[in-house]
């Protein structure tokens, strides 16, 4: 079954995930729980479970917007729906959900006004990002309004498909590192980690939340203590490549959407000992082109280095 997500983000990995369920499977980790620390969009997440890849989703937000849209969407649906019925998609709705931005941890009788919010700024703000300003601006004087793209009726129907698979999914308030290092001793051999962090050089233009050089290493070094196993996806940068130079690692394109459509090159890098002629022979979609790069042998492997995926040529 697949699912429309009711978020739009820059970057979106909706495309992407289709070759990381035929990576998932073609290492033998189908039917695992997926465990996602920067939950975001939850595109991965969602498209494994709803396909039957993963049996069960953890999807792990620091930003109080997003936690709160996602438990909504699962557990309370009904009110979140008819929320978005009864809600005026205008400017004067924008300033008035403002101030939910400011809160930084999410009361649970302050949850359903904060998944308003977050679908609010996600669908209204230019490239959905919580923190941009509205689309059309302030003045509205753009052929396209703060409204254009929200569909009230299509994204009730994408919330209610996806609310379907509630008895699967997990959703945690919580800061992703912290949450890393508490797993360090994990030694439960049925989860399978799927990181997408802020990125090292836009981060804080599209994220609330963003790092500093001292967090993306404190990240390498959560991911090289935990036992279970784990994909990484990243921007491509010299920093990033030299702190997951111990890993197997290769490139992915997407197309990337931020006022203007681009094509971004994402680095991958996994812990996973893969498989010697790893490769797929029917992947669900090619939706861009996995370009292989010469990489040093993971710590925990043995044998040649291989292209990540060796899915698509």
């Amino acid at each position: 079954m697949k699912l429309t997500n009711p978020l739009r983000y820059p970057g979106s990995k909706a495309a992407f995930s289709s070759s990381v369920g035929a990576f998932v499977t073609a290492c033998g980790y189908t039917g695992f729980e997926i465990i996602e620390p920067f939950a975001g969009s939850a595109s991965v997440s969602i498209d494994l479970v709803s396909s039957g890849v993963c049996s069960k989703a953890t999807l792990i937000e620091r930003d109080p917007l997003l936690y709160a849209f996602w438990h909504a969407v699962f557990f309370d649906t009904q009110r979140l729906c008819n929320r978005i019925k009864k809600l005026s998609v205008d400017l004067a709705t924008w300033h008035e959900l403002r101030p939910l931005l400011t809160i930084s941890s999410p009361g649970e009788d302050e949850i359903l006004n904060l998944a308003v919010a977050g679908l609010f700024f996600n669908r209204t703000n230019f490239s959905g990002v919580l923190h941009a300003g509205p689309i059309g601006g302030q003045q509205q004087k753009s052929a396209y309004k703060v409204n254009c793209r929200f569909n009230k009726d299509d994204l009730i129907a994408r919330i209610r498909a996806i609310s379907k698979l509630q008895d699967r999914v997990e959703v945690i308030f919580s800061d992703a590192l912290e949450y890393l290092e508490k797993q360090k001793e994990e030694t439960n051999q049925n989860r399978f980690y799927y990181v997408d962090p802020p990125y090292f050089v836009q981060g804080e233009k599209l994220y609330r939340y963003s790092f500093e050089l001292s967090q993306h290493k404190q990240l390498a070094k959560a991911l090289r203590d935990l036992k279970a196993p784990w994909l990484l996806s990243y921007d491509r940068h010299p920093v990033i490549e030299m702190l997951y130079e111990r890993y197997v690692s290769s490139g992915f394109e997407f197309k990337y959407s931020s006022k203007t459509r681009k094509i971004e090159r994402e680095y991958l890098a996994t812990n996973i000992k893969l498989p010697k002629n790893l490769s797929t022979e029917n992947p669900q979609s090619k939706p861009s082109a996995i370009h292989k790069r010469r990489a040093a042998t993971p710590v925990n492997a043995t044998g040649n280095s291989h292209d990540l995926f060796g899915l698509i040529s």
